[in-house]
């Protein structure tokens, strides 16, 4: 609240002498979209005072000095009051180390039986202790009180790539807003136009599953290319196929390896995602074009099955595949995010959505193992075309990581994104296959498919399927159409939702319920009860509501589309030369020290004696009474 305060005064003074809008805005980037606001309103209160007489324009001149004088006052206040804050928190911080010192005292004097006790106290309640043999790590304490078998994961640096990489080989078959004019005489706001509460609006957004509407998708696919044939890589999949996996308790199988033969040839390799279900596209491949069926190997550790799938009985194939034991899923999220100019608009709106998800994550899904992800990219020739922050189980170090994007550079509209999916679905730490793995790709660009030496997103959205990489694209404003069709490409490829966000009367900045630049149709209205074509909802709820669906699949019974049940599914015996699925290596962990050898050390009573001496002189040299306010002329004085 002061830094905008002193950001609106510096403003209004600048723009007084002379100066640009712009100018001062560029200035103050994470206040930018509230200030222009701001001043826009004092603009219209000046615009429609003009007409006043002389006598409403001094009472006008006496308002502003009024407001002027309040905006001084608030200072002053907000100033002392940080001071006194300040001096508090460092009492705060004084009396917690005394109080942990004390403790130290305590337990070091006590002697080394405390210490393990302890030790083998929390060492016998963590999960499969008695089974570990004394040569095998053990995993961190914290994580066993929780319940979760993942050992902390280390954090690797944040790396940018500049330099062009060398590109898989192909795949067969896959081919502003306008500153605000205000003179050096441009109207104040008035004393009711100052906000009480400043912060970023949220952004609404609605969604499309164009897998649960096939018969739209296929007509909007049919369409496009009729109109833009060349502008994107076609990958046809009209003739899509559905199998699920599902235990012998009928909840779905995530991570189940599915490779689908024509003859001897592998044309169709993913995983089952948390709803147990992957998608396999005859027409997407030559080698499948003269098949009139397919086997097909389901197959997780060493437990494998086969059937034969054939497209004139789909389009829904369910088999079931018996587990010895269910492993606890982990979450995995990565946020793939347009960093370039264009983005600068949305940016920080982007970013808050972004931090208030994370958060919501934590707070519900306290007890599961979740990590979280970053990558930026922007287009070449800019300071970096891609900068990855690997996973890591820590919230508040990846919002460290996302405060620190700054939107800049791209230039044209199409971006690198070929280079950045490819580092996505490859250069970072994905987990095994009992984890639920997510990117929400956020962008309002296409890629540049003119680049050479580059990446191909239609290859790199099969490799996400083959890793079991769920894709969420969401379009921010101003993505063109066939950014529209390709992001919704990668969306159903992979299972995932087409996130748009949506605007008042489609103009940016304003949250409401039209994307009118998108092929979506109409939204769902409650009060006129139209059915609508999507629903509107604030983009961090829908994200949130995503990813709790996703962990909410797990434990729920598979379900099949109403008239499509496959034929009956009987065991089989495995192919000859099953390509095995071997289960993830066992994660090592951190071994919880011994505290009594820790407390036997000679140091540890002088060292703790030297803590509370220190802890007793920072609580003396912090401790100075607050500044009392006193009140003389309507202005606050300090002592």
């Amino acid at each position: 609240m002061a830094e905008l305060l002193d950001a609106l005064a510096d403003c209004l003074d600048r723009v007084q002498s002379g100066e640009r809008l712009e100018n001062c805005l560029r200035d103050y980037p994470e206040h930018a979209g509230r200030l222009r606001d701001l001043l826009k309103t004092a603009d219209l209160v000046f615009r429609a005072q003009q007409d006043a007489d002389a006598e409403t324009a001094d009472e006008q001149s006496q308002v502003r000095g009024r407001l002027e004088q309040a905006l001084q006052k608030r200072r002053l206040h907000q100033q002392t009051q940080r001071r006194v804050w300040v001096r508090r928190l460092g009492l705060l911080a004084a009396a917690c180390v005394v109080l942990v010192s004390v403790s130290l005292v305590f337990l070091a004097m006590l002697g080394p039986s405390v210490g393990s006790i302890f030790s083998s106290v929390v060492n016998s309640y963590r999960p499969g202790a008695d089974s570990l043999s004394s040569g095998t790590p053990r995993r961190a304490v914290a994580a066993g009180f929780l319940g979760s078998p993942a050992a902390p994961t280390p954090v690797g640096p944040v790396t940018t790539s500049v330099a062009r990489m060398t590109p898989a080989p192909p795949m067969d078959g896959l081919s502003g807003v306008t500153a605000l004019p205000v003179g050096p005489t441009a109207g104040f706001l008035e004393p009711q136009a100052a906000p009480t509460q400043m912060a970023l609006m949220p952004l609404s957004a609605g969604e499309i599953n164009d897998n649960a509407r096939w018969d739209d998708y296929l007509l909007y696919r049919r369409n496009f290319l009729a109109q833009y044939a060349g502008a994107v890589h076609d990958v046809d999949v009209s003739g899509r196929q559905i199998i699920m996996v599902i235990g012998e308790d009928g909840l779905p199988v995530l991570g189940a390896r599915v490779q689908v033969y024509a003859g001897q040839t592998l044309i169709g390799d993913s995983r089952t995602y948390a709803t147990g279900q992957t998608l396999f596209f005859p027409s997407a491949r030559p080698e499948a074009q003269n098949a009139q069926s397919f086997r097909v190997v389901v197959s997780k550790g060493e437990i494998a099955r086969q059937f034969t799938l054939d497209p004139q009985r789909g389009p829904v194939w369910t088999v079931t595949l018996s587990q010895a034991e269910r492993a606890a899923a982990r979450l995995d999220v990565l946020f793939l995010l347009d960093s370039t100019g264009s983005m600068g608009d949305e940016i920080a709106q982007l970013q808050n959505n972004i931090l208030n998800i994370s958060s919501q994550i934590a707070d519900r899904l306290r007890n599961a193992d979740v990590r979280y992800g970053l990558v930026t990219y922007r287009d070449r020739g800019d300071a970096y075309v891609t900068q990855t922050t690997d996973f890591t189980p820590e919230v508040s170090l990846f919002q460290a990581n996302l405060n620190t994007v700054r939107a800049d550079g791209g230039g044209d509209t199409p971006e690198s994104l070929n280079e950045a999916l490819h580092e996505a679905v490859h250069n970072v730490s994905w987990r095994g296959d009992d984890t639920v793995k997510l990117i929400f790709l956020v962008a309002d660009a296409p890629p540049h498919l003119d680049y050479p030496n580059d990446y191909d997103y239609a290859q790199e959205m099969v490799a996400a399927a083959q890793r079991g990489i769920k894709i969420h694209p969401i379009a921010s404003s101003g993505l063109t159409s066939d950014g529209e069709f390709i992001f919704r490409q990668i969306a159903q490829y992979t299972m995932g939702h087409f996130i748009f966000l949506t605007y008042e009367q489609g103009v940016p900045g304003t949250p409401g319920e039209s994307r009118p630049d998108l092929q979506v149709g109409e939204a769902a209205d409650p009060q006129t009860g139209r059915q609508g074509d999507y629903t509107v909802e604030r983009l961090a709820d829908l994200v949130l509501r995503l990813i709790m669906d996703e962990m909410a699949a797990l434990n729920r019974k598979a379900e099949i589309a109403a008239g499509a049940v496959s034929p009956a599914l009987r065991p089989a015996e495995p192919p000859p030369t099953p390509t095995p699925v071997l289960p993830p290596a066992q994660e090592s962990g951190l071994q919880l020290p011994d505290l009594g050898v820790l407390w036997r050390s000679e140091l540890s009573l002088p060292v703790a004696l030297a803590v509370v001496g220190l802890g007793v002189y920072l609580g003396y040299a912090v401790r100075r009474p607050a500044p009392k306010r006193k009140r003389k002329n309507d202005e606050i004085i300090e002592d």
